[in-house]
């Protein structure tokens, strides 16, 4: 402590005793800041002006005296040693001083003690300060986390291991209905009101912790209220460990999870319902669209032979008026079609590299007459910039995109442009239509959602249209965003990556191929008597002979020669497909026989079995020229394809 800068209350009527004092303080090779008081008024003003490092008095003066001055040091509340010099002291003031609250006194004529024992003093002072200050920062700190607990509504608990004692707060002990007193420090009062099912998980969790293999207690389980119920708690702690390695205590909090719990319930039980529900509702449609899909088949059938037998009847206007209501009808049931597909997962985009002009030129001279029929204009700026993508699946997204911006546009027009954005490439379809709302925004791309149509007009469409550009979106990875102002149209932009170089173009279409003369033999295999017979007709009237069956073991009966080719529905009667029938008719026959897929399904699961099935699909309603279309490209194919190897034509059922 020598070399340290002291500084010194000197109380003493005596200026020469004040500088003998402040000598020893120098020669021991302290720097001595030192003031002399002696009387009550100049002691307050110098003890209200600075703190002292030492106060040392003398025991009487004319004025004043060492009980005085120690009153006014403890008034003050000093934090220094307060030591009595005196020439003369009986032990019985001396006594009296120290008890007072004086920590040491000596005789002037000893000062060789003043330094030794100031630093003593000092000493032990700056203890009291260091201990002081401990524990008030561990004052604050537990009033700090008691003030947490209460804030998190927690209990806390302390569990001593060596004496397998537990201390519960006054919160944790409330939050189990127990009485104001503790109901015990024992483990057992824990543990034998968790839920059975839950105990072994909670005794895991703390053999785990004990043992060095988690870093945290951590555990939600139930315990018993008094009142009888059941309250989720989540349980947290920390071990301490002892020189040996042993744990030693372990404490913790405790929150009452029990509401959150509840609501997490509801919410899993409330998503079942909803998973139930939909699951409900996609079965119905599934079914529903299988067996509305049957009869319109027939139906389709039905108008084509009328229309090739009425050409210059007088009903054959109102035959063309049949035929465009089941067109629009079809659009319906393909759209469906479109959604299922894409929910299922069955659509695989064909990613390619091409200028994109050639998909803005296609779109714009498709749409045009629809927008030029309504008095609108259509325009599309030009862009020479490549994109990859899937221009199958661009495209689709486009057209729907422009046939929505016709729908709901009654002036002035459509514009399709395109502006760089980084990388990618935004496709925009701008309408100066209705615009859309804010409320309506977040809906638009959801199935049926339609804006301003409550009377559902199918002139305006079904409400499909942005929900496939939504899926599409997202398979294509492909974002769509929306900017709209009421009354004064709406903007879609469509972002495409970009890319440097285009791919080698390929023919994604077959051209129609004549039919053979004579065609040949087609087995129609379908469990319902008027579909069946619809196709049948169809097929005659171009030129095929037909067998029709409603299952296997039928077909099998009236067949006696390889047929050309098989029409088959997907679904027959008891739990058979289409597929199983025509692998049986290649084993019978020993030949690779070509077919079709004609099906009314539209539910998911099965969607991915026909597709898994690598066959030829056509969904019903088949117009008759797409009809006429796939046999061609069939008979065509099966016919290039040497009799050996046949088998692995490509989209055939694999044997």
């Amino acid at each position: 402590m020598a070399g340290d800068l002291l500084s010194l209350l000197i109380v003493d009527d005596n200026e020469d005793d004040a500088i003998l004092i402040a000598r020893c303080f120098r020669r021991a090779g302290y720097g001595v800041a030192t003031k002399r008081v002696d009387c009550a008024r100049e002691m307050c003003a110098a003890l209200g002006e600075r703190d002292w490092d030492v106060v040392i008095s003398d025991v009487a003066m004319p004025q004043f005296s060492a009980a005085d001055a120690l009153a006014i040091y403890l008034e003050f509340q000093c934090d220094c040693p307060f030591i009595v010099v005196s020439g003369a002291i009986g032990e019985e003031t001396a006594v009296s001083l120290l008890k007072a609250g004086a920590h040491d006194f000596l005789l002037k004529t000893n000062l060789a003690r003043l330094v030794p024992a100031t630093e003593r003093e000092l000493r032990e002072t700056e203890s009291r300060r260091a201990r002081r200050r401990a524990e008030d920062a561990l004052r604050a700190s537990e009033e700090r986390y008691a003030l947490a607990a209460r804030g998190a509504n927690d209990g806390l608990w302390d569990w001593d291991l060596k004496t397998n004692r537990i201390y519960f707060s006054p919160r944790w002990v409330e939050m189990l209905g127990f009485p104001k007193e503790q109901p015990g420090d024992r483990p057992d009062v824990w543990f034998r009101r968790v839920h059975r099912d839950d105990v072994v998980a909670l005794r895991r969790s703390l053999d785990d912790h004990l043992g060095g293999r988690t870093p945290h207690f951590a555990v939600e389980y139930r315990i018993r209220h008094q009142d009888g119920s059941w309250r989720w708690m989540l349980t947290r702690g920390l071990a301490v460990i002892d020189p040996t390695g042993t744990p030693c205590r372990i404490a913790g909090s405790q929150t009452d999870i029990t509401a959150a719990k509840e609501a997490e319930q509801q919410l899993r039980r409330s998503k079942e319902e909803l998973e139930h529900a939909v699951a409900a509702k996609t079965r119905f449609l599934a079914s529903a669209s299988h067996d509305l899909r049957q009869p319109v088949q027939a139906l389709v059938c039905f108008t084509s032979l009328l229309e090739m037998q009425l050409q210059a009847h007088p009903a054959a206007a109102t035959v063309t008026d049949l035929g465009n209501s089941l067109d629009s009808l079809k659009s319906l049931l393909d759209a469906l079609l479109d959604v299922s597909r894409l929910d299922a997962g069955v659509v695989t985009p064909d990613f390619a590299t091409f200028p994109i002009a050639t998909i803005l030129d296609q779109v714009g001279a498709e749409m045009r007459p629809l927008a030029e029929a309504k008095g609108l204009r259509l325009r599309v700026a030009a862009c020479d910039t490549v994109v990859r993508s899937d221009p199958v699946l661009l495209g689709r997204i486009l057209r729907n995109l422009v046939e929505n911006a016709i729908r709901y546009t009654e002036h002035g027009g459509i514009l399709i442009g395109c502006r760089r954005a980084g990388t990618d490439l935004n496709i925009v379809v701008h309408d100066s239509g209705i615009g859309i709302d804010d409320d309506a925004r977040g809906h638009i791309f959801e199935e049926f959602f339609q804006v301003a149509n409550p009377e559902r007009d199918r002139m305006k469409g079904l409400g499909l249209g942005l929900a496939i550009v939504a899926r599409l979106s997202r398979l294509l990875e492909h974002p769509v965003t929306v900017r709209s102002t009421p009354g004064h149209g709406s903007s879609f932009a469509v972002s495409v990556p970009t890319a440097a170089t285009q791919s080698p173009s390929q023919p994604r279409s077959v051209a129609e191929i004549p039919f053979d003369d004579p065609p040949g033999t087609i087995l129609v295999l379908d469990d319902e008597a008027h579909v069946a017979g619809a196709l049948a007709g169809l097929l005659k009237a171009w030129g095929f002979e037909t067998v029709t069956a409603s299952s296997l073991e039928e077909a099998i009966t009236v067949v006696r020669h390889p047929p050309r080719a098989v029409l088959a529905d997907y679904r027959l009667r008891e739990g058979r497909t289409g597929l199983e029938a025509v692998r049986a008719l290649r084993h019978l026959f020993a030949a690779p026989i070509p077919f079709i897929v004609v099906t009314g399904d539209t539910g998911t699961d099965r969607l991915r079995e026909i597709v898994e099935s690598r066959s030829v699909v056509l969904h019903k309603p088949v117009m008759p020229k797409d009809l006429r279309r796939a046999l061609q490209t069939l008979l065509s194919a099966s016919a290039a394809v040497a009799p050996e190897a046949a088998s692995g034509y490509p989209h055939a059922l694999l044997q």
